[in-house]
């Protein structure tokens, strides 16, 4: 049994009763501990459609006032007061003069907004593909960890309520490895700054339809030491305590896992001891039956007997039994031609259409940037301005023609502001290397391969180094000769092989141009095809080296890229 709520909502802001009617409700359910934590009022760039702020910003103080009078009192439940701040990180100044404006007895630290979008508001705004969900998913964590450093929450609200209205998509994306690593990330900063995490049932009368945070991050978090408190985000009086007797849900009508929020054996033996029972005696354990979830997912009893013998089965072997297996479709793969535009505009067309049609239609001032035959079942690899990389596969975009512009890459992949697509590579194998040339003369080489994850369409971090500016970057599927020119117009030809690997995506890379002072590595080509009336003359044989000046023979229409 569960005795506290510390996540409750009033008609201060968008709740339906007073803070006096909750406190009834809170009453009426035996709750020994009812936190009210109304929402923080927000800056004026924050606002949903339908808003509360100015409406808060004008009962926050009544709000405040009716909370201590009730505080004061020595009746049970006991009161705390408490405050929801909504989190804008741009907005520190106002976030600690509300933390500042009365003696709270505890803050929690809700994200409702990604900049100035409120994500929870409407279901339209999920209407994306998978990888934009991926990105809006990897930034709310991020934002999560950063809420857990800042000094100024207690609690970390409905740690995943980003999901709400992609649950299906979530589940997802909480199945890849990297996904959990970022998660972590963000229970690591919970647990070290002395937050903790909250168990919230609100999510059961929510699109989502599952607690927050979804089991596998409760497990993560017990794993790591987070703790946790309780909250039923109530916003009438018939939500205090919300679904906090339950012990099954269900998904989208399917039986889908049994869970069990309480704490260890110990804990609870004492909290009988001390809260629950109407008796002198103390209890032991051999009293009672007390239900443990184990690290696999199954549950065991203190008696030995569970009333549901497919509980105390890991996790694995009930799912299996009550989630149904769709047949995987099986991708069609035929040959396609792919094209991108220098302004990030991507094209796949089949052979037939291209015979139709060759010429290719551009915005103005726009060419086309690389052009490749492949297939349909490719991997495309995306290297942005912002050192990332996303992944896709050719099949994740539709058939195009050349009579049109393409798809945006930026949208299609839900890159972020300000976020474009310098380079792609097309692989079947993820063989090569990647070769990131900087204009301190520096190049790192690193194996496609460091790229492969077994998910699609993912956006990986640190996809090459940000200590540099960048001058150019490549894909080679094998040793080559590379043709390296400078900005005072020197040339080295020097074969990749020289280059040696480098471990991280994100390494500095090695010295491979010796630069006279204020020149810089201009760009990167393959030698193969130079017309050079002398090429002898730039050839090295190690690394670093200068190269030569280049010969008024060897002209710039010969060395075009």
């Amino acid at each position: 049994m569960i005795v506290a709520d510390v996540h409750n909502h009033t008609n201060a802001s968008h709740g339906k009763a007073s803070v006096g009617e909750m406190y009834a409700a809170a009453k009426d359910r035996g709750l020994a501990v009812y936190g009210f934590s109304e929402h923080s009022p927000r800056p004026e760039a924050y606002s949903y459609p339908v808003e509360y702020r100015e409406h808060l910003r004008q009962n926050f103080v009544r709000y405040a006032s009716e909370v201590m009078q009730l505080r004061a009192l020595s009746g049970s439940p006991k009161v705390l007061l408490g405050m929801e701040l909504d989190w804008f990180p741009s907005e520190r100044p106002f976030m600690e003069a509300a933390v500042a404006a009365y003696p709270f007895d505890y803050i929690i630290g809700g994200i409702h907004f990604l900049g100035s979008w409120g994500f929870d508001f409407t279901q339209d705004d999920w209407k994306i593909s998978p990888q934009q969900c991926y990105t809006r998913y990897e930034n709310y964590f991020r934002t999560l960890a950063d809420m857990a450093r800042s000094g100024l929450v207690d609690i970390a609200a409905h740690p995943d309520i980003i999901k709400l209205y992609s649950v299906d998509v979530f589940h997802q994306w909480l199945a890849m490895p990297e996904s959990l690593a970022l998660i972590s990330e963000a229970l690591t900063a919970i647990r070290d700054n002395g937050l903790v995490m909250e168990i919230s049932s609100a999510g059961l009368r929510k699109p989502c339809n599952e607690i927050y945070p979804h089991p596998a991050i409760m497990r993560l978090a017990s794993d790591l030491g987070v703790k946790i408190s309780f909250g039923s985000d109530a916003h009438c009086p018939n939500t205090p305590a919300y679904a906090y007797s339950s012990t099954t849900s269900k998904l989208n009508g399917r039986y889908s896992e049994q869970s069990y929020v309480t704490p260890n054996t110990s804990q609870l033996l004492e909290l009988v001891n001390t809260k629950l029972s109407p008796y002198a005696e103390v209890f032991t354990r051999s009293d009672l039956d007390m239900m443990t979830v184990n690290s696999d997912g199954s549950v065991s009893s203190s008696t030995g007997h569970v009333e549901d013998s497919n509980a105390t089965h890991p996790r694995s072997h009930w799912q299996a039994q009550w989630t149904p297996q769709e047949p995987e479709e099986e991708t069609p793969d035929y040959p396609v031609t792919i094209f991108v535009s220098r302004e990030g505009y991507f094209k796949k067309i089949t052979p037939q259409s291209l015979r139709m049609s060759g010429e290719q239609k551009l915005k103005d001032g726009d060419e086309v940037l690389f052009t490749c035959e492949s297939t349909n079942s490719a991997e495309l690899l995306f290297f942005t301005n912002h050192h990332q990389v996303y992944k896709s596969h050719a099949y994740d975009f539709g058939d195009s023609k050349a009579s049109v512009l393409g798809d945006y890459v930026a949208s299609s992949l839900g890159m972020e502001e300000g976020e474009v697509p310098l380079y792609m590579v097309v692989t079947p194998d993820y063989k090569g290397w990647m070769l990131f040339f900087f204009q301190n003369g520096k190049c790192a080489k690193v194996l496609l391969s460091s790229y492969e994850t077994k998910q699609n369409r993912r956006k990986l971090l640190k996809a090459y180094s940000d200590k540099e500016e960048l001058a150019c970057m490549r894909y080679l599927p094998a040793e080559t000769e590379l043709a390296i020119f400078t900005t005072n117009g020197r040339l080295l030809l020097a074969g990749s092989a020289l280059i040696p690997e480098k471990a991280t995506r994100d390494s500095a890379g090695v010295n491979v141009v010796t630069l006279k002072k204020n020149a810089k590595i201009a760009r990167v080509t393959l030698a193969d095809g130079l017309e050079l009336g002398e090429a002898h003359r730039y050839r090295v044989r190690t690394l670093p080296a200068a190269g030569a000046i280049l010969r008024a023979d060897d002209s710039a229409e010969q060395l075009t890229l």
